[in-house]
């Protein structure tokens, strides 16, 4: 049943509503957002290379 999603959002909802949860929460997509940009970043260098080569 899909009701547990709603019933954890509802109870983790004042807790995440706080300027520190949001900010946490920022710092951690960034980090995930900056960690795949440099994922890509080294595959097209690698094809480059290979391209090159």
């Amino acid at each position: 049943m899909v009701l547990w999603p709603a019933l954890l959002a509802a109870r983790l909802a004042p807790r995440l509503r706080t300027a520190r949860a949001q900010r946490i929460i920022n710092i951690v997509v960034g980090a995930v957002m900056w960690f795949i940009a440099f994922q890509l970043a080294r595959e097209g260098v690698s094809h480059i290379q290979a391209l090159l080569n």
